[in-house]
């Protein structure tokens, strides 16, 4: 944006636009960026970065780094050894926990029987989910019990996209 003032001939408008678009987008996040998750959230978290997969219900404010960087700094904050994402099982202990997601399907209107058939759907497949996570961590961490500390994500740079989820901790 310094350019932009000197030179302003030499500076497209969508490269104005889009500086101040994500100067909004990081400080309208700021009120939202300490979010704490359980560990075992922040692992699944991780997992989807290990993949190459943007994490479920997270926005990333860091346009500076690459997706790595994030997945690198999240090992760290789950005091994870350092070559834990690089590792060929973890690779693919994660393709594993990623293919058992469930999704989060909302259907408004759905007929009463329908709605409440698939809301015990949706609990027994997070049900499960969790069980594959915790076996994920306990073979991530040797056999170590999985910690019950929280992480803080926000310092990080992710943001919990509340206005799409509806909330977080569906692992607490």
């Amino acid at each position: 944006m310094g350019l932009a003032v000197g030179y302003p001939q030499d500076i497209p408008e969508t490269a104005l636009v889009d500086a101040v678009n994500l100067h909004r987008r990081v400080n309208e996040g700021k009120d939202r960026r300490s979010d704490d998750v359980p560990w075992l959230s922040a692992l699944d978290v991780f997992l989807q970065l290990v993949i190459g997969r943007p994490p479920e219900g997270w926005e990333d404010l860091e346009d500076d780094h690459e997706p790595y960087q994030l997945r690198d700094a999240l090992a760290a904050s789950l005091k994870l050894p350092a070559d834990t994402a690089d590792a060929k099982e973890t690779i693919r202990i994660a393709g594993a926990v990623c293919a058992c997601r469930p999704h989060r399907l909302r259907w408004e209107g759905a007929p009463p029987g329908l709605g409440v058939a698939l809301a015990e759907a949706a609990r027994k497949q997070k049900d499960s989910f969790d069980g594959v996570l915790r076996e994920a961590a306990k073979h991530i961490l040797g056999g170590a019990e999985i910690p019950s500390r929280d992480v803080e994500l926000g310092r990080l740079g992710l943001r919990y996209r509340r206005e799409a989820q509806g909330g977080i901790g569906w692992l607490r």
